[in-house]
């Protein structure tokens, strides 16, 4: 919601913006909606509503049978901007915490469940909490990690500067003292937090992080013509292509997620649907990135930067 330019409180605004989402997306709102989503009374709902016919006098029409304001046929958003990805997945949020007449119109008899739960992953609280201040003071920290290539938990300094959903689980992206190189830690497999120290890392190093790469992708041409028009249509792609942008470090999990790692020999053309048409490209943004990153930490540590945070480490 943007009230920009019409001077409205920022309380008056949500409201406002909500009835514009009601009329857009259920094509009817009354003063019972605001009420009930709000907490206001009844004569401040009266009151928005005649401020937001006001506002936009084409976009309700008031139907005295049903005694309710109806989208008007000349209907344009005028504070509410529609993303049908955000109203979906209000709509899965909504499922969860709220039920019968507590939902907004728009959701009133409608079901949405994510499909594919996340896998139960135990998140600690105390530890999200150290990761946090760490990012917010850019602090090193002392972690207790249980990685895929050690059997018992390690004890790693990290400096965390930022967060990163992969779609499945968490993770914090962090320059690792233990590596001398940026990398990403499952939030989950960090079981406590247990020192700090300053740190002078700078986290514009990581140009893992700050490098964005384009995935150019295609439908799969061993696909039937029909199923690749269904793609083409399905993902918006422009002459056969979507482009996607990411940052350069989370590749491997674009890939990972879509299956353009798949072996195209190994599964069948349903099974792998996209294809990534700029592999090598792609894989130099990685390289590049990555070798960027360590002369820039080789930079820090002529400077005698990195060596005072190693150094710390091993007392």
């Amino acid at each position: 919601m943007s009230d920009d330019g019409v001077g409205l409180r920022w309380g008056v605004g949500r409201r406002l913006s909500f009835l514009d989402a009601c009329l857009f997306w259920a094509g009817r709102v009354n003063r019972s909606d605001l009420v009930r989503h709000f907490g206001i009374s009844i004569p401040q709902a009266s009151v928005d509503l005649a401020r937001y016919v006001e506002l936009a006098p084409d976009n309700a029409v008031y139907d005295r049978s049903r005694k309710t304001y109806l989208r008007g046929t000349g209907f344009r958003p005028v504070l509410h901007l529609p993303s049908a990805m955000d109203v979906l997945a209000d709509l899965e949020r909504t499922e969860k915490r709220q039920q019968g007449a507590d939902r907004p119109p728009w959701a009133a008899g409608v079901t949405a469940e994510r499909a594919v739960p996340r896998t139960d992953r135990k998140l600690d609280d105390v530890v999200l909490q150290g990761l946090l201040a760490a990012v917010r003071e850019r602090r090193l920290i002392e972690v207790t990690y249980q990685s895929f290539s050690h059997p018992q938990p390690t004890v790693r300094w990290i400096a965390p500067h930022a967060f990163a959903d992969d779609g499945d689980r968490w993770h914090v992206r962090a320059y690792c003292a233990t590596h001398h190189d940026f990398r990403d830690f499952v939030v989950s497999r960090i079981t406590g937090v247990t020192g700090e120290r300053d740190c002078d890392v700078d986290s514009n190093a990581d140009r893992g992080w700050h490098t964005i790469m384009t995935l150019r992708l295609a439908a799969n041409p061993a696909l039937e013509e029909s199923a690749k028009r269904a793609l083409e249509a399905e993902h918006r792609m422009s002459n056969g292509l979507m482009e996607m942008n990411v940052r350069t470090c989370f590749g491997y999990y674009v890939k990972t997620r879509l299956g353009l790692d798949l072996d195209d020999g190994c599964v069948p053309p349903l099974r792998k649907q996209l294809v990534l048409v700029n592999a090598e490209e792609v894989a130099r943004s990685e390289a590049n990135a990555l070798a960027e990153t360590q002369a820039e930490l080789s930079r820090l540590q002529n400077a005698a930067q990195v060596p005072a945070i190693i150094s710390s480490t091993k007392q």
